[in-house]
């Protein structure tokens, strides 16, 4: 499947950018994601124990870098009753360009040539920016949306929802608005005035909450969008069920709009698809979260797997394409649920084939030697912005159908090699930045009339 997105480049920009905006005033919540050229080398040391030195050595690392893609996805819930819920869906790839030089890491460089990147038309139809707090934001230029974006957030109170995405608030901070806070304290106490309605970590929730085993972002989404197939399917079977069980039971509708109709958009463009299975290295994980999967993985050490455990595990093989087991995680998961005694009946696994999403580049695939090899692959996609966040957008409604109340777990951003999220809050012992206060005094004078 491919889901409909916008390309956001220098064609198509100046027509573009107050629909975006329009689009996102609009949203519940809006999910984001980025690309970007580096994300720490080993001697950079950006998992240091103590956070606010793990955080100085981000800081070096972002402002050396530079952000090559924003995904932006806006959902919209339109429709909710006693067994689903449907939500109306706008995907943006915003391709980015860095007016100055910049470090680009061999892992970066690798990862995103791996999974198909054109680096010929970022450098061509890239919007440009300067970051930092100096960069003007004229109303051609791409700084200019993301404020005037900001202040619709802002007044809106509009969540915003990322999936371990502490790197991701970086970049877009330094990118787009203005420099990075002194320390962490501040930079939390920022990130909170700046987004009133909460930021929403699908990663924290998925471990801390969900306690779900496995949480790299394609996993994920996989997993509940076969969740939500067989919900939908169960649902006409059980209604007599209680309302927490129907609660419980509940499905959602995803109805991803086709990109926005204008004459000057070149439609060869727009009618690319893309899609990815690739998720983040979970790198260290808490002695907590390291105990909690293994008691959620007992497997017997003497059956060989059919598939890569480790990238089953984290998203993440080094071996790439030279691996010898499977990266589908459609087969993955089959397998998992086999070995968990749960049926995977024909009916639903022709729905997964049914849906409109292909996960698994073909070039992620070697051969497999085992009783019963994998499907076939299908034709492969290459990573991209915008699927993530629409694929961190799909994940987060999912969990709104798990709980009620969101608030509770908003603001508390995963943190890798912690047992305790970062709080999203201001504190006794913070104030906001001059930075961002001197921006959001710009940002009320340009957009508040």
């Amino acid at each position: 499947m491919s889901q409909s997105f916008n390309d956001v480049t220098t064609d198509n920009f100046s027509l573009l950018s107050s629909k975006i905006v329009a689009i996102l005033a609009e949203a519940t919540f809006i999910a984001i994601d980025t690309e970007f050229t580096g994300l720490g080398e080993k001697h950079d040391n950006v998992r240091a124990p103590n956070i606010e030195e793990r955080y100085q050595n981000l800081v070096k690392v972002v402002k050396s870098h530079a952000l090559s893609a924003i995904g932006l996805t806006a959902f919209k819930k339109t429709h909710s009753d006693a067994s689903s819920s449907t939500w109306r869906v706008d995907n943006f790839n915003i391709l980015l360009s860095l007016q100055a030089s910049y470090t680009v890491s061999h892992q970066s460089l690798r990862f995103l040539a791996d999974s198909g990147f054109d680096f010929n038309k970022q450098i061509r139809k890239g919007l440009p920016y300067t970051a930092g707090a100096d960069a003007e934001a004229n109303p051609d230029t791409v700084r200019y949306l993301f404020r005037h974006m900001l202040y619709e957030v802002n007044r809106l109170k509009i969540p915003i929802v990322i999936h371990n995405g502490l790197m991701d608030l970086m970049y877009l901070y330094y990118s787009m608005y203005t420099d990075l806070p002194a320390n962490l304290l501040i930079f939390a106490a920022d990130l909170s005035d700046m987004f009133p309605g909460g930021i929403i970590d699908t990663k924290y929730i998925s471990d801390y909450v969900s306690k779900e085993p496995v949480s790299f972002l394609s996993y994920l989404y996989k997993k509940y969008e076969r969740e939500q197939k067989r919900r939908k399917i169960a649902k006409d079977n059980e209604e007599d069920a209680n309302p927490k069980e129907k609660f419980v039971r509940r499905h959602i509708i995803v109805d991803v709009q086709p990109p926005i109709p204008i004459d000057t958009l070149n439609l060869n463009e727009l009618k690319r698809t893309l899609n990815s299975t690739s998720g983040e290295s979970e790198g260290n994980l808490s002695t907590k979260a390291k105990k909690r999967r293994r008691r959620n993985q007992r497997v017997s050490t003497q059956e060989e797997k059919p598939y890569c455990e480790q990238y089953a595990l984290h998203g993440y093989c080094k071996q790439n394409k030279k691996c010898g087991k499977s990266h589908d995680l459609d087969f993955i998961l089959d397998e998992m649920e086999k070995s968990s005694g749960k049926k995977t009946t024909g009916q639903t696994l022709d729905i997964v084939k049914g849906a409109d999403v292909v996960v698994t580049p073909p070039d992620m695939t070697d051969e497999i030697v085992m009783p019963a090899p994998p499907p076939a692959p299908e034709p492969a996609y290459y990573h991209s912005a915008h699927f993530d966040s629409f694929m961190t957008g799909y994940i987060f409604a999912h969990q709104l159908q798990e709980f009620r109340d969101y608030n509770v777990h908003s603001n508390k951003l995963y943190l890798m090699g912690k047992d305790i999220p970062l709080p999203i809050q201001k504190s006794a012992f913070s104030k906001l930045s001059k930075g961002w206060l001197d921006l959001k005094s710009e940002i009320e004078k340009t957009h508040g009339q």
